[in-house]
């Protein structure tokens, strides 16, 4: 894998399309200062999801966008690509091809990105290249400064570049979000724990409640058992009454069916004999109607029968003329059989003379075959000798080219002497000038070194300010993430106890319903409508702590409906304060007594149109501080009404004395919640108040920062450049001196050169007589062979002809050979035909057979017919006659049955006067069992109101004793008094709460136990993959400093700390003849190598698949920067080097070269070529 190109459109000084394509090996990018190279750099960290501008030298998104120039419009929007080579598979996810990976951003800030032009996330871009090394903080980008900076860092950024190398970082972000997931844990179970505590003293406050109601369900069920044992048994009674009058009804019933039988059988028999006379008139009918249909069909067979002997009669001429058309086809048929074996003779000799010239058109083929291969030898071998004399030529005019250029080359070198003379006179002239250069170039160079050193001692002030406000701003960060935390989990808190008031949680389940149902005209609970003193609660509580869960409503229409809604809910009950009726009159104390603190109802405060409600709640009550004040009072008689004291004994306007330890009930728990609430609500706005100051310092601290920052990328300009012209000042002397040397060099080279050319004159005319004598032989073998071609072109222009008369010798018997075959296929065709012709006439002699044969079935079929109408017109006489018979008999039957109906309708009267006696019995039997079903029906509605309740029949003759019983029952029921039935209900749901609230709770230890686990493998493993990273880029590292470093010893130090997480890595070296120390202490060159060589271990340990070094060798001499790009090429077959340089040497070193230029004016950035 590597970069394959950056694509850069409206970035920065990039104001138009550039495509930059990049070659494996090392490319280094030139230009001018100002040109717009380090763009391309930050054009690349961009991509790759750098946020902070500044790290991109810009102070806002803006500044990235192009800005515009002469003649070119500002752009609305930038995007940059890099397309990455993914053919080796690199990155599995993805096909091996090219991988492009682009970030636009518009005008208005808003950033997009894409991988392979799909839209995706900064997040996905950050994924893919996690622990590869390349990304916007990892050390395949260098920029300009960072070298030393990396020397600066902190052991904690030391130790985060060997994480990037060792592959920790997905580690490191599957662990930030293991710890966010707990502390969301640990947020979830500190409000179970809260709701659980809530639900837990609710669930406590209602079980005695339940039991009690428990108890009076248990009695009510008793009662209700007895009750229904009663009715079962009355029912049981009323059963048994009913069987008997039942038994009687059946018995007058069967009476009635016997006689309305008996009524129905004769009615029966006179409908019979009425059927049976109407039945006989309608055979007599029917008999008559036949003998006339009888004679009409004996009329029509006869025509039948003359039609049947007419079509007899044509059946048998169809079948003599198909006879005969059978016979004719079939001596047809015998015709074509003889001309069939005459064509298959003629077929067979066809064939025959087919196959004797297709042996002789083979033997033409394989002569034709022979010459045309011996003229394809000649053709080649006149290709040769065309070649070698195409070759002969070449050298000819080679050597006519040499004699030319031998005869030039002679009167250059005497122009050539004359030239070296005065370019001597002139070089002795020039070295004076030189020296006197060379001293005003040792003082500039002075200069120069006095102004670096300055800048370098500021350079190190603001670093050492830098680390100092950097810590500081980690430890208000640290702060600050402690107060957010906080807030957060007191927010978090708060949002609880918000939604239990929201959910009106701690409420009975009526009040609960009413409050959600949102009824208008319904102003609230009376406990959440007013504010009790802290030190008043619990003498409010134990006094009317009934009334302070009723709901206060505007009219008494409201509560109306309120109760209505409550009813159809089947949601309990709840008490209400109607303000439009209430009318209790709030009490006074007048007198002077200590430890009175006065009417609860003035303790208390409220909106005013809830006066009355509170009036009417707590008007009756005077709070007192001690027992021993309230039974005084109460003792005098002084006030009316209830005494209370601040511990909460309650003594009653009556003198009853209530008292003891009291556990929290609702109303303490609901002010408990409320006061909790404004506790959380004073800390939160602490909390804020601290955020914002602690935000304020931050920025502060940032600021500073920036500004030093700023000042620091200064200084290292300034420092790069005071170090370029420095390096420039040292280049220009010694250029001074080298070009002196130069100089009387040359002077002493123009004789040298002087005698050579003398010498090489003389060798030009030996070499002259040589090469006309090669001349004159090249020219005697080229027309040698020439006449070679010529005889071998004739050659094969003679076997030419006679493949040509070979070919027209043959053409007679290759015709006769084509027409022979024509000849054949024609054959084929007329074969196919005759055997058609002899398909379609065994196709017809079928088809007339099969005719005949359907004709003489007709024919056997028709004498049948005629055979069947004689008989049926013989049986046909015979049933008319045998219908006249029957005719006369039913005539004789018609008269007996009129004589038996006259005797039916006498019996018929008889047995309907006996009948509607028994029905009179019935009808009385009828009503008493009407009387009893009622009596069931009652005692059935009261029986299922208790349908539920289980009950056994007892003996009628107890029926008194139970219903004593009942009474009992009924009275203790009523002993009970109020009891609230849905604390039952109320206490399930509280239980089924408390159990899946711990459910819950339990669910989130789990949890919580498997993230620590988790965290703690995560952790494991990022210790032992650093500590292998570690070990190894610490022997490279003193590797690299030995080669690099002339010997030096490097080291790389683990600062422990009590988190592994907070530790740190110190690099130290050991120069030769130098005791070991800290980097601080190097010189900028020295710096910038150890930077190099610490780079370069990291490279060793895993190289990155591409790697921008931006003017890395700015503060090395010649020396190292020949090292340092000796170490880039050997890395060169794992990784991609792009460089940004100034340095020739480097330059001279690299794969491809391609430069920047700008042009001022236009202020856009272009891509050149460059040759090197």
């Amino acid at each position: 894998m590597y970069l394959k190109a950056v694509e850069v459109h409206g970035f920065k000084s990039f104001g138009e399309k550039v495509y930059i394509e990049f070659n494996q090996g090392i490319t280094s990018i030139v230009g001018p200062n100002g040109s717009g190279k380090s763009n391309i750099l930050d054009a690349v960290l961009w991509v790759l999801g750098e946020q902070s501008y500044k790290n991109i030298r810009a102070k806002e998104s803006q500044d990235v966008i192009f800005s515009g120039g002469k003649d070119k419009k500002a752009m609305n929007q930038a995007q940059v690509s890099l397309i990455i080579d993914n053919e080796d598979g690199y990155f599995e996810e993805f096909p091996p091809e090219d991988l492009i990976i682009s970030r636009k951003i518009h005008i208005t800030g808003e950033n997009e990105y894409f991988i392979n032009h799909q839209k995706s996330r900064l997040k996905d871009i950050s994924a893919l290249f996690l622990d590869t090394g390349i990304g916007k903080s990892a050390y395949s980008v260098i920029g300009q400064g960072k070298v030393e900076r990396i020397i600066n860092s902190s052991p904690k950024e030391v130790k985060g570049i060997i994480e990037e190398a060792a592959g920790i970082k997905k580690f490191q972000a599957s662990k930030n979000e293991a710890g966010k997931n707990l502390e969301n844990v640990e947020l979830e179970l500190e409000k179970i724990e809260l709701v659980l505590q809530e639900v837990r003293e609710n669930k406590n406050r209602v079980e005695k409640q339940a039991e009690v109601a428990q108890r009076y369900l248990d009695v009510r069920e008793e009662k209700q058992r007895a009750q229904k044992s009663i009715l079962m048994t009355d029912y049981h009674q009323k059963q048994e009454e009913r069987e008997t009058a039942t038994k009687e009804q059946e018995s007058f019933a069967e009476n009635c069916q016997t006689f309305e039988k008996e009524l129905a059988d004769t009615e029966e028999r006179i409908h019979r004999l009425e059927e049976e006379k109407k039945k006989l008139q309608e055979k007599m009918e029917e008999i008559s109607s036949k003998n006339e249909s009888l004679r009409s069909f004996l009329e029509e067979q006869e025509r039948e029968k003359v039609r049947v002997q007419e079509r007899q009669a044509a059946f048998q001429r169809e079948l003599d003329e198909k006879k005969e058309r059978l016979l004719q086809e079939k001596k047809k048929r015998e015709e074509r059989e003889r001309n069939k074996r005459s064509f298959f003779l003629k077929k067979e000799e066809l064939k025959k003379k087919i196959e004797d010239l297709d042996e002789k058109n083979q033997v033409f083929e394989v002569v034709l075959k022979d010459l045309e291969q011996e003229k394809k030898i000649l053709e080649e071998t006149l290709e040769v000798k065309d070649h070698k004399l195409r070759e002969i030529e070449l050298q000819k005019l080679n050597v006519i080219n040499d004699l030319e250029t031998s005869n030039k080359r002679m009167q250059s070198s005497e122009n050539r002497v004359k030239n070296l003379q005065a370019d001597a006179e002139e070089n002795h002239k020039k070295l004076e000038a030189v020296k006197q250069e060379c001293l005003t170039a040792e003082n500039q160079k002075k200069r120069q070194e006095e102004k670096l050193q300055e800048a370098e001692s500021r350079t190190q002030f603001v670093e050492e300010e830098i680390s100092r406000l950097s810590i500081a701003l980690n430890k208000g960060a640290e702060k600050l993430r402690q107060l957010e935390f906080e807030e957060k989990r007191n927010s978090a808190r708060y949002e609880a106890i918000l939604r239990m008031e929201e959910n009106n949680e701690g409420y009975y389940k009526g009040v609960r319903e009413v409050l959600q149902a949102n009824i208008p005209g319904v102003e609230g609970v009376f406990l959440a409508l007013i504010q009790i003193p802290e030190h008043l609660e619990q003498a409010i509580e134990a006094a009317v702590s009934g009334s302070l869960q009723d709901i206060v409503v505007e009219n008494s229409q409201v509560a109306k409906q309120a109760i209505q809604h409550l009813r159809e809910r089947k949601a309990g009950k709840a008490s209400f304060l109607p303000l439009d009726m209430l009318k209790g009159t709030k009490k006074t104390f007048s007198q002077k007594v200590s430890g009175v603190l006065g009417i609860a109802a003035d303790l208390v405060k409220s909106e005013k149109k809830y006066r009355k409600a509170v009036d009417f709640v707590l008007g009756n009550l005077l709070i007192v501080e001690t027992y021993e004040t309230a039974i005084q009072i109460s003792k005098t008689n002084s006030f009316s009404g209830n005494i209370v004291t601040l511990a909460g004994e309650l003594v009653s306007s009556r003198g009853r004395i209530s008292g003891g330890e009291q556990s929290k009930g609702v109303a303490a728990q609901l002010l408990e919640r409320k006061k909790e609430r404004k506790k959380l609500e004073e800390d939160l706005q602490i909390l804020s108040a601290g955020i914002q100051k602690g935000n304020q310092t931050l920025d502060e601290y940032s600021k500073q920062l920036e500004v030093y920052e700023n000042e620091i990328a200064t200084l290292d300009m300034t420092v790069d450049s005071l170090r370029k012209q420095k390096k420039l000042a040292e280049e220009y002397v010694e250029s001074l001196q080298e070009k002196r040397t130069r100089m009387e060099k040359e002077l002493r080279i123009a004789n040298m050169e002087l005698e050579e050319e003398i010498r090489y004159t003389k060798e030009f005319e030996k070499k002259m007589t040589s090469t006309q004598a090669q001349k004159e032989e090249l020219i005697q073998l080229s027309e040698s062979l020439k006449q070679e071609s010529q005889e071998i072109r004739e050659k094969s222009k003679e076997l030419h002809e006679r493949i040509e008369k070979q070919k027209e010798k043959f053409s007679d018997v290759r015709i006769l050979f084509l027409n022979s075959k024509n000849n054949w296929e024609q054959l084929l065709q007329e074969e196919e035909r005759i055997q058609k012709e002899e398909k379609e006439l065994q196709d017809l002699e079928q088809e007339l057979e099969a005719r005949i044969e359907v004709l003489q079935n007709g024919k056997i079929s028709l004498e049948e017919k005629q055979l069947d109408l004689a008989k049926k017109i013989e049986s046909t006489l015979e049933e008319y006659h045998k219908e006249s018979k029957e005719m006369e008999k039913l005539h004789e039957q018609d008269k007996q049955n009129v004589e038996k109906e006259r005797e039916f309708h006498k019996r018929y009267k008889e047995t309907e006067s006996r009948l509607l006696f028994i029905k009179d019995k019935y009808q009385r039997t009828q009503e008493k069992l009407e009387k009893i079903q009622e009596d069931m029906i009652s005692l059935e509605e009261e029986m299922e109101s208790l349908h539920e309740i289980e009950a056994e029949i007892f003996p009628f003759e107890k029926m008194r004793s139970r219903k004593e019983s009942l009474r009992s029952l009924e009275a203790k029921l009523l002993s009970f008094g109020d009891v609230n039935l849905l604390a039952i209900e109320e206490f399930r749901e509280l239980k089924e709460k408390y159990s899946y609230l711990g459910s819950q709770r339990d669910d989130l230890v789990r949890g919580k136990k498997v993230l620590l686990d988790l965290i703690a493998e995560i952790k494991d493993t990022i210790y032992e993959r650093f500590q292998e990273a570690y070990h190894i880029i610490s022997e490279n590292f003193n590797k690299m400093c030995m080669e690099t470093l002339d010997n030096s010893e490097g080291k790389l130090n683990l600062v422990e700390a009590e988190e592994f997480e907070n530790a740190g890595v110190e690099i130290f070296v050991k120069f030769k003849n130098k005791k070991r120390q800290s980097l601080s202490l190097l010189s900028g060159g020295e710096k910038s190598m150890v930077a190099i060589a610490f780079i370069m271990s990291i490279f060793m340990y895993k190289p990155s698949p591409f790697t921008f070094l931006d003017e890395i060798e700015a503060a090395l001499d010649e020396k190292n920067t020949r090292k340092l790009i000796a170490k880039l090429k050997e890395f060169t077959s794992q990784s991609q080097f792009i460089l940004i340089t100034h340095n020739k040497d480097t330059m001279k070193e690299s794969d491809s070269i391609f430069g920047v230029t700008m042009n001022k004016e236009i202020g856009i950035s272009k891509v050149v070529p460059v040759k090197f």
